[in-house]
């Protein structure tokens, strides 16, 4: 779970418990989320469990790392509460490789909102894009609507519109 926890620490996150299971975890701003561990298929029974322990605990973010697949039935259903719940997916392939230490890998860094209508007001919308499935951009839990700074070689920095 170490590797999991280094790359949460990335989005500001600090642990707070931890379980066989799930690890719970906290930002800055004091937000909760937990973390469920599936070593296993994720199939409707687990993500009926992970979906009570969510309601009872009034944590409304959740990120799954599972081994294998999700079963369809699981898509649906996370398909469903996605209004209720912000639940984000990841393979433990994905969460055991961390992607800043890349070679090819450059610094993404979202703009705060200052920034961001600075380089609306001069740019408009017509900044590239990124999409919110880049493994870059999932890794490090950006969201659509976004503006992300990437930190290029030479000092050249470029703007990405997350969509």
């Amino acid at each position: 779970m170490s590797m999991i926890e280094t790359i949460l620490g990335y989005r500001g996150y600090t642990k707070i418990e931890e379980y066989y299971e799930h690890l719970i975890m906290k930002d800055k701003n004091e937000n909760i989320i937990i973390v469920f561990i599936n070593r296993d298929n994720l199939n409707i029974s687990v993500l009926k469990s992970y979906l009570q322990i969510l309601q009872t605990s009034t944590v409304k973010h959740a990120i799954i790392v599972y081994q294998n697949k999700i079963t369809p039935s699981s898509k649906k259903i996370l398909q469903s509460i996605k209004s209720f719940y912000q639940i984000e997916l990841f393979t433990f392939k994905e969460m055991s490789f961390d992607i800043q230490q890349h070679k090819y890998y450059f610094p993404h860094i979202r703009c705060n909102d200052e920034e961001k209508s600075e380089i609306i007001s001069k740019f408009g919308l017509k900044i590239p894009v990124i999409l919110d499935s880049d493994p870059v951009i999932r890794f490090l839990g950006y969201k659509k609507g976004d503006i992300v700074k990437v930190l290029r070689k030479d000092d050249y920095i470029s703007y990405r519109l997350v969509k």
